[in-house]
């Protein structure tokens, strides 16, 4: 009797892949910005550019009138700081810093 090949025993019919899981928690939307953080960034920057501070003031006068937050600081178009003639110059390191102060402030 020649040799016959290996056979598999059959196997029981089930699920092979797992049942999905359970919709996870959304994360919640971020919460409404506190306006008061400008107001303590603003004053942090004036300290880190002693010499700018007249200049730091018109600017949040513009940041105010526009009702900006400081997300809305962080992401400022170039046409828009043209458009309102702030300094391009202090207007990127204002951006820039944002993120510094936050790391500092929390």
């Amino acid at each position: 009797m020649p040799p016959q090949p290996y056979q598999f025993p059959p196997l029981a019919p089930q699920q092979y892949l797992p049942p999905p899981a359970p919709a996870g928690r959304q994360s919640s939307p971020p919460g409404p910005e506190d306006p008061a953080d400008l107001y303590s960034y603003i004053a942090w920057f004036k300290l880190r550019e002693p010499l700018l501070v007249d200049t730091i003031g018109e600017c949040l006068v513009v940041l105010n009138q526009e009702k900006d937050t400081l997300s809305t600081l962080e992401r400022i178009s170039e046409a828009r700081i043209a458009r309102h003639g702030l300094p391009a110059g202090l207007m990127t390191r204002l951006k820039d810093s944002v993120k510094t102060w936050r790391r500092t402030a929390s």
